[in-house]
Parts: C-alpha cells; structure tokens; sequence
C-alpha cells in the first residue's frame, strides 16, 4: 500500500506468486466525498475473479475506513470487461462522455459509473469478509 497525499494504491497479492498482479487505487480522497476507482489487473489473471476481489476490498476500505459517500470510475465504453465487474458490484452507468479518450483509431466514449455505500453492500456480501 501506498499511503502518502490524497491517493491510495493497494497492490494486489495471490497466493503461489511472489510478485504483485496489479493493483487497486482510491484517488481524490481527502478533496472530496467520492474518490474514484482506479484498477489494473495482470492478463495472467483475468477471468478468475481476482479483480471483483480487490475492488470489493477496495470499495469496502473506501467506505468504511475513509468515510467515502461514494466510489465513482471512469471506464472506456469498450472495456465490457470492467463494466461486467462494476456491475456485480452494485455499480450504476450515470453518464457518458462523448469522444472524451484520444486513442490512436481516433477518439472513444467514457462512461462515468459510481457506487452507493448500501448498493455495494448488497452486491458485493459473498465477496466481504
């Protein structure tokens, strides 16, 4: 973990390897009620489940250690990936912005999702300890 300024960063350990698959980060915490939601997940690991895990964690932290009215993340409108995740979380869609992303195709939408503390809590119980 990393612990210093407004931002948390939380690397993200399984068992049987000895380095780090990603990690989850809060930013903004302590300039505003909702800190967003930022994860990046080793290929090796997709699919298994360990990123929903660690962002329940994280997202569990962020209400419960940090006071967060809310968690809040911007996803790309591709990345399915990450909304199926956000999702099962308890996670709603509450905007997008148009042609927000450069990418080397051009320009791509992001959608902004966010979280309550009580739609977490309900969506994420099998996943808290």
């Amino acid at each position: 973990m990393d612990d210093c300024g407004e931002d948390r960063k939380f690397a993200i350990v399984v068992s049987a390897r000895s380095e780090p698959v990603g990690f989850t980060a809060l930013y903004g915490l302590f300039r505003q009620t909702a800190p967003e939601l930022g994860a990046l997940i080793g290929d090796d690991v997709r699919g298994m489940g360990v990123g929903r895990r660690a962002e329940a964690l994280t997202i569990a932290r962020a209400f419960d250690e940090y006071g967060a009215h809310r968690v809040y993340g911007r996803i790309p409108a591709f990345n399915e990936a990450a909304k199926r995740v956000v999702t099962s979380l308890g996670w709603r869609h509450e905007g997008t912005l148009r042609g927000h992303l450069r990418r080397d195709s051009g320009v791509a939408d992001c959608e902004v999702w966010g979280v309550l503390p009580e739609e977490f809590r309900a969506a994420a119980a099998d996943l808290l300890p």
